[in-house]
């Protein structure tokens, strides 16, 4: 059938008109009319609860939620600065562990320095060198000149026993008269020392009078050899040399043992 007029009773027409009017209600229902600047802003809260809540009532707790931050920030802040406190006496403290670890270090290599020269000094004095040892011989030699000077000082030496003990007497002037009778002139310059050896032996035998059984012996040393020899052999028999010979051998020194 031929199409006569345009009107909106056909079936495609009227399809076409129904959907035109879906799509504006749908921008109309995704996009809403801006509102104007000086119209009042509503929370949503107050929408959501009903028409039942106060304005004072919502408005508290947002009064209130700014003291809060406020004083919890001030918190922080404090807790902040007493951590930076506490920080800054940490490092303070580990500065001061470290110059004295280092303080102890350097004392230690000072140390072990010391030591390894101390012992390469003893090393090295361990291997007798040609100045030592020459030291010791001279010191060796010494010691055997010392001791046949003594051998050959004890060689005058003389000892003489059983001789009655005065108080006050004079050693030297006692060995002259002796020597004066067994016929050896002696003279103050042919004595070098007289003297009493030993401590005095006293035995009491009642409180008024007192006596000596053992006299203190009497060792002189002379000037020459040969006066000490004719003392002895003009002292002494002959048959009690050997007697004589061992009550000298007392005296020798350690060298000539």
């Amino acid at each position: 059938m031929p199409k006569t007029d345009n009107k909106a009773d056909t079936p495609v027409r009227g399809l076409v008109v129904e959907l035109q009017g879906e799509e504006s209600a749908d921008v109309q229902l995704s996009s809403p009319p801006p509102l104007p600047s000086s119209a009042p802003v509503t929370p949503v809260g107050t929408t959501q609860l009903g028409r039942s809540a106060s304005p004072s009532s919502a408005a508290a707790p947002l009064q209130d939620f700014p003291q809060d931050v406020g004083s919890a920030l001030k918190l922080v802040v404090e807790e902040l600065r007493a951590l930076r406190l506490k920080v800054l006496e940490v490092r303070r403290d580990m500065a001061e562990l470290k110059a004295s670890s280092e303080s102890c270090h350097e004392r230690m290599d000072g140390i072990e320095s010391r030591l390894e020269v101390l012992e390469k000094r003893q090393c090295e004095g361990c291997a007798p060198s040609a100045d030592s040892v020459a030291v010791e011989s001279v010191v060796e030699q010494l010691r055997r000149d010392l001791n046949d000077r003594d051998q050959e000082l004890m060689a005058n030496d003389i000892v003489i026993s059983n001789v009655p003990e005065a108080q006050g007497e004079n050693p030297t002037h006692l060995l002259q008269l002796i020597a004066t009778k067994l016929g050896v002139s002696l003279e103050d310059r042919d004595i070098v020392c007289a003297e009493h050896a030993g401590g005095r032996h006293i035995k009491a035998t009642s409180p008024s009078t007192s006596s000596e059984p053992h006299p203190r012996p009497i060792m002189a040393r002379l000037a020459r050899r040969d006066q000490r020899d004719a003392l002895r052999w003009r002292f002494a028999p002959r048959q009690r040399q050997e007697t004589a010979t061992g009550d000298r051998d007392r005296y020798l020194t350690l060298g000539n043992v």
